[in-house]
């Protein structure tokens, strides 16, 4: 788990310094709250949650234990890659735009 959060902070200041580079601390907020809501919208794909209840009953039916733990894994990887990016975008919208 600290791996794959860990992972996210390295995300996070990758588009710090890509935005210090370039002196615009807008892209920052921008970049960063478009990386954890992109991560964070590709798991809620991949769950199933924007899918009908047809559909997860089919799911239910025909996947294995093995599917499910695997995608559960993924999702939460997914979740804890985008959860720094959102409260990166998060403090900088309360200390820069407040």
């Amino acid at each position: 788990m600290a791996k794959r959060i860990n992972l996210g902070l390295l995300i996070v200041i990758v588009t710090a310094i890509y935005c210090l580079i370039w002196g615009n601390l807008h892209q920052m907020f921008v970049g960063s709250g478009s990386i954890g809501l992109g991560l964070w919208a590709i798991a809620g794909l991949l769950s199933g949650t924007f899918s009908d209840a047809n559909y997860q009953r089919f799911n239910q039916e025909y996947d294995t234990a093995e599917d499910e733990q695997r995608r559960l894994r993924l999702n939460v990887t997914l979740w804890l890659l985008g959860l720094p990016s959102i409260i990166a975008a998060l403090i900088l919208y309360i200390s820069v735009y407040r």
